[in-house]
């Protein structure tokens, strides 16, 4: 029995034991799910350059701790994941403010943090923020976008068995957790 990469069935039936997974987060060999390794860290790399000009224009302060972060899953999903949270850290800002990211792992788990300063979320508010086209319009200035950024990060999350948490900071700003599942 061949090898098959699941993407793009969407958990449909293939044939014989082979059956697809969701979001195209594995492969499937005589009936085994097979996830691919995608390295966090290097996700968080990438997306901190794609987003380096931006906060050079808002003369934000970025911090970042990236040690290796090895998670199982579909790295161009994982990678969309973990560039929709830079993105929005450093939109949703203000000048002169400051992001954090963060890789590791721990307890069986690879797991990305983003925080960054902002005005005010209330924490009952936050939930809100995953919904889609979802937005709190006193977050920031900024008003393009569609407010699905979060929406997608919890989609990706879920399909890649990760648990996302979000809480307001009290100065401001939000800090965001997902662990993954660890590879290896």
């Amino acid at each position: 029995m061949g090898l098959r990469a699941a993407e793009g069935f969407g958990g449909g039936q293939a044939g014989g034991a082979e059956r697809g997974v969701d979001a195209g987060v594995g492969w499937v060999l005589a009936g085994r799910v097979l996830r691919p390794v995608s390295s966090i860290t290097a996700a968080a790399e990438d997306a901190a350059e794609s987003a380096a000009a931006r906060a050079r224009d808002l003369d934000l302060q970025v911090d970042a701790d990236l040690a290796a972060a090895p998670a199982c899953g579909n790295r161009l999903l994982l990678e969309r994941m973990v560039g929709n949270l830079v993105d929005n850290a450093v939109r949703h800002n203000i000048r002169g403010g400051w992001v954090s990211i963060n890789t590791g792992t721990g307890e069986q788990r690879a797991w990305f943090e983003i925080a960054n300063s902002g005005p005010v979320i209330p924490e009952e508010l936050v939930p809100a923020l995953f919904e889609p086209f979802r937005r709190v319009e006193e977050r920031t200035s900024v008003r393009d976008g569609t407010g699905l950024g979060l929406a997608i990060v919890r989609s990706i999350g879920t399909a890649h068995g990760a648990c996302v948490e979000a809480h307001s900071l009290p100065a401001g700003g939000l800090r965001i957790v997902v662990t993954l599942p660890l590879a290896g």
